[in-house]
């Protein structure tokens, strides 16, 4: 967010206004296969982030889904870029019997494939 804001301010409001989120088959009845929600929520003070690029761009297969637009897809682009620098992220390898517990609202995270 910090960095977001410090290189292209001018994508905040973009993050923190409306993205359609892809429910990825998993529909609770009655629903529609998608759901809004912003990347940046800011509630109380305090920041929580949803963000998951492959479901904003599965949600594009709904019509009733808005089209991203430039601004989304520069955002999508710097928000990968940051978050895969090595002077924002941290790289673990975990052993067998380690447990790593993160929220996935203020930490992200991502898992490479098993070996």
């Amino acid at each position: 967010h910090n960095e977001i804001l410090r290189r292209a301010p001018h994508l905040v409001p973009v993050l923190a206004g409306p993205w359609f989120f892809d429910r990825k088959t998993e529909v609770p009845e009655g629903k529609q296969p998608f759901f809004e929600i912003p990347v940046f929520n800011y509630h109380r003070g305090y920041l929580s982030v949803n963000y998951s690029d492959n479901y904003y761009h599965l949600s594009q297969r709904h019509p009733e889904v808005p089209r991203l637009t430039p601004q989304h897809h520069e955002a999508l682009a710097l928000f990968n870029e940051l978050a895969a620098s090595p002077q924002l992220s941290l790289r673990t390898v975990l052993q067998p019997g380690d447990v790593q517990l993160v929220s996935n609202h203020t930490c992200l995270h991502y898992r490479g494939a098993f070996k």
